[in-house]
């Protein structure tokens, strides 16, 4: 998990910790907030292993490849990888059974996005309900995973063209929550120019995927 400044992060850490045998954790040291650094052991109930204090630019792969290489020579066998506004909901451990006995290298999620009790609908971009596609937040580890270049919906670049599997349970999604982050984030799914630069984004992805498949 990588963490930053969200304010359900204790939440979401502990949760995590209750369904691993050991964690690796990201910290944002550009931007992230700095109250959370000497409080992250006090919620992984002895399970930390190793926390990454990092300095690079986010983007969308770049803070996840830095996790994947700490896990390098641990010998897991499956990683669980929410984001720090993130919980797997009840029935995981289900889903985990179904996907470690099967041929399936990603567990893809849907999303039961939590809003303020003030609020009455849902986040939404062109009318789709944020975020409307499932995402890889389990795979079957082995040495060498990439990112890159990274595809889309967390997937790994790795695993481009295997087959994935789609959970029953959901991701407890706290992206919008509380009332502040609700405000904050809806502006910016509604702002027309990052949508369309978000989209010609996904059609280049798009492309080198199919590419990518053609060539396995």
């Amino acid at each position: 998990m990588a963490l930053h400044s969200h304010p359900k992060w204790k939440k979401c850490l502990k949760s995590l910790a209750d369904k691993v045998d050991d964690l690796y954790l990201r910290f944002d040291m550009r931007t992230g907030d700095m109250s959370i650094l000497p409080q992250i052991e006090d919620y992984c109930k002895g399970k930390l292993r190793g926390l990454l204090k990092s300095d690079i630019v986010w983007n969308n792969h770049n803070w996840k490849e830095e996790l994947l290489r700490m896990m390098d020579n641990t010998g897991a066998d499956i990683v669980l990888f929410p984001d720090e506004d993130e919980e797997f909901e009840d029935g995981v451990e289900e889903d985990i059974k179904n996907f470690i006995n099967g041929p399936y290298k990603e567990l893809m999620f849907g999303f039961k996005t939590i809003i303020p009790k003030t609020r009455k609908r849902l986040p939404k971009r062109k009318g789709i309900v944020y975020p409307c596609s499932n995402h890889c937040k389990i795979f079957k580890w082995k040495p060498g995973l990439t990112y890159i270049p990274y595809p889309k919906r967390a997937c790994l670049a790795s695993y481009v063209g295997y087959p994935n599997l789609n959970a029953r349970s959901k991701i407890i999604h706290w992206h919008f929550y509380p009332e502040y982050m609700y405000d904050k984030w809806s502006r910016r799914l509604y702002n027309q120019d990052k949508i369309d630069e978000n989209e010609a984004v996904a059609k280049q992805r798009q492309a080198l995927i199919d590419y990518m498949r053609k060539e396995k």
